[in-house]
């Protein structure tokens, strides 16, 4: 079970992490974000929702830029475009955990693809 939950910061564009000590029960912050940063995307990019795209790798569709991927602990980070330019959720699925789906809200379309990489 993971005890951390990931966060994005839509108008900084940053993927933060808190600690759990407990389902539902986060331990004490440092800041007073409450969360450490795990990364800030370059350039005018807005995070959406983060999702788990293996142990280490959690990704997060942005706005304006698609499938920027924040890698813990070092922050690094991947680009894969898609399609539209105003994303709002990526997940993964499928057996091996490599079909990606991107929703889109200025076409309202959704793309399905293959990762291009196993983490």
């Amino acid at each position: 079970m993971s005890r951390v939950v990931y966060m994005a910061d839509c108008i900084k564009g940053q993927l933060l992490a808190f600690d759990l000590s407990a389902p539902g029960t986060m331990l004490p912050a440092e800041s007073l974000a409450g969360g450490r940063v795990i990364a800030t995307l370059p350039g005018f990019q807005m995070a959406r929702q983060p999702c788990r795209g293996s142990e280490r790798i959690i990704c997060v569709a942005t706005i304006w830029k698609a499938g920027s991927r924040p890698s813990e602990p070092n922050g690094n980070y991947e680009h894969f475009p898609a399609p539209d330019a105003v994303r709002r959720n990526i997940v993964f699925g499928g057996a091996d955990m490599r079909d990606a789906w991107i929703t889109c809200s200025s076409t309202g379309s959704s793309y399905q693809f293959r990762w291009p990489r196993r983490d």
